[in-house]
């Protein structure tokens, strides 16, 4: 079973292919080493479920639900005040934005599809009252 995501990247000049590796980054942006690792897992979650559903059927919704569950997950973790409200900051937003864009770039799944699940992520907010 493969366990590495790559995607194609072209470039102009010369005109080629380059086959580019994600890994999750160790650094995100966090104030503590706990959190960077807390966003490494989630990081390494969001590749695991990536990586079963292209091994099975590559279902469409299903990569979209994995996106969903590694937003959902992000946010969860950065309403909490006291382990991950650091994950708030911009530069660990962009990270996890840019984290998932290239993820996505590896499976197929669109820009605007993701756009669509992140601005949806205000629904994970659990520290809003109703």
């Amino acid at each position: 079973m493969q366990t590495v995501l790559t995607y194609k990247s072209e470039q102009r000049q010369p005109s080629t292919t380059v086959e580019r590796e994600i890994r999750p980054s160790k650094e995100w942006g966090m104030f503590t080493p706990q959190g960077n690792q807390a966003m490494r897992r989630k990081a390494e979650t969001l590749v695991k479920n990536v990586l079963k559903v292209r091994n099975s059927d590559r279902s469409v919704l299903k990569y979209l639900h994995a996106f969903d569950k590694y937003f959902k997950s992000y946010q969860r973790y950065a309403d909490t005040s006291k382990t991950g409200g650091e994950a708030n900051d911009t530069a660990v937003r962009e990270q996890v934005w840019c984290f998932a864009e290239q993820v996505g770039k590896a499976v197929g799944v669109s820009y605007d599809a993701l756009d669509d699940i992140w601005e949806q992520r205000h629904r994970y907010n659990t520290s809003k009252k109703k």
